[in-house]
């Protein structure tokens, strides 16, 4: 009888290390998005908060690009983890500062904004809101990476979004 009873607590504990493993696994392999800073969405790729009008999607790559992407957001948005084929990557964006009918607005033309890719290797640059800009980053071939998107003047208490769009190609 009391082989009996270690032989189950055995497998009760096999088991349950198992499914332990299993729910860390993939905890790992979610796609997140944190926004704000502070606040993890996991949904997929894209994020949408229909209650503020944020969001951030993945959008179908054209030929010869990796990755586009369009955002509106107040303050700050970081992607799901994607993957770079090359050593380099060329990230693109463009953004706008709009109300909430979608007007730009004329007062922050001279506001740049930060745009990053982190991961395997970490670099930003700051476009000029209305202007297209590119930015070549060096790469880990095969790494995983996220696009960050940050605002430096906060629009959460402000009736603004900072709204655009960008693209990656790796070389």
């Amino acid at each position: 009888m009391r082989k009996l009873i270690i032989f189950v607590i055995c497998c009760i504990l096999v088991v349950s290390n198992g499914i332990n493993s299993y729910a860390a696994e993939n905890n790992e392999q979610k796609f997140y998005v944190v926004i704000n800073d502070e606040e993890i969405v996991f949904e997929g790729d894209n994020y949408v908060n229909p209650e503020t009008g944020e969001y951030f999607y993945w959008k179908d790559a054209s030929r010869g690009t990796d990755k586009t992407f369009e955002f509106k957001i107040r303050y700050s948005v970081q992607s799901s983890s994607f993957t770079i084929a090359g050593s380099s990557a060329i990230v693109r964006s463009m953004g706008e500062i709009k109300d909430f009918n979608g007007n730009v607005l004329s007062a922050y033309t001279s506001q740049r904004y930060e745009v990053g890719l982190s991961g395997a290797s970490s670099a930003s640059f700051e476009p000029l809101v209305g202007y297209q800009t590119s930015y070549l980053f060096n790469a880990i071939s095969g790494g995983s990476y996220r696009v960050t998107i940050r605002n430096p003047i906060d629009l959460r208490n402000v009736d603004a979004y900072l709204e655009g769009y960008g693209s990656i190609t790796s070389n």
